[in-house]
């Protein structure tokens, strides 16, 4: 039911009298209903929740790529800010002579590795050996081992009427006197020949080759076969080795 409120002493009056029933004053004709009959109140306006934002896949690689640039970039500045610097003339003249020496150490380390060294065959044995034979055109035979293979030119005055006109190959090398006295050992066990068994040895091997030692001085010889044991008998004794 709608309620009217007088205007002058503010008493709700129900029903339609044109008059309040306290004072008596006229009453407004406009109805007041929201005293008896209350309208359901209104839910509260609330603010509007942006929704959330979602990147595109093509704007994460563009973002993606654009921070990988400029973590690039700070490096890459630094050094271009070092080419970019101006120094003076005296600072290029050093960083040129220092390349320079780098370049020259270089070439005489690689020159010094290149070089083969001297073997102990080359040092001791071939200089060990008599005055004839080292004639002979001498190359290192084994790089682990300090061995030479010599080789004597057929036309030599040593090889005149014992090599059948051919060169004479012979290997010496230089030995530990353990090893010398094994392989001594075993020549005197197959030599065809022994001509001298002491501090020096000389045999003759099974195809006419000639077998040497000099426990003294450390080395030992070995020669091609010869034509035949006469010609390896002559070359012992003309080559200076028995002494």
């Amino acid at each position: 039911m709608a309620s009217r409120t007088c205007y002058y002493c503010s008493h709700h009056n129900t029903g339609a009298d044109a008059r309040c029933a306290h004072c008596g004053a006229p009453l407004s004709g406009q109805a007041e209903a929201t005293e008896a009959a209350p309208t359901a109140e209104r839910p509260a306006p609330t603010a509007e929740v942006p929704a959330p934002h979602r990147m595109r896949p093509a704007d994460m690689a563009k973002d993606l790529s654009g921070a990988v640039t400029r973590e690039l970039a700070a490096p890459l500045g630094r050094i271009r800010t070092l080419t970019d610097r101006r120094y003076p003339r005296r600072h290029w003249v050093a960083v040129a002579a220092g390349i320079a020496g780098l370049l020259v150490c270089g070439m005489l380390v690689g020159s010094r590795f290149a070089m083969t060294p001297p073997t102990a065959a080359a040092g001791v044995a071939t200089a060990s050996l008599p005055e004839p034979l080292r004639a002979a055109s001498c190359q290192r035979y084994k790089a682990a081992e300090p061995s030479e293979r010599c080789v004597l030119a057929a036309g030599d005055a040593l090889l005149s009427g014992i090599s059948g006109r051919r060169d004479l190959i012979f290997h010496v090398r230089a030995v530990a006197p353990t090893e010398l006295a094994e392989t001594v050992a075993q020549w005197r066990g197959s030599a065809r020949a022994i001509v001298a068994d002491g501090e020096i040895f000389a045999a003759i091997g099974p195809a006419a080759t000639v077998l040497y030692a000099d426990s003294a001085k450390g080395i030992r010889l070995e020669t091609t076969a010869f034509e035949a044991e006469s010609s390896a008998r002559s070359f012992l004794n003309r080559s200076g080795l028995l002494r």
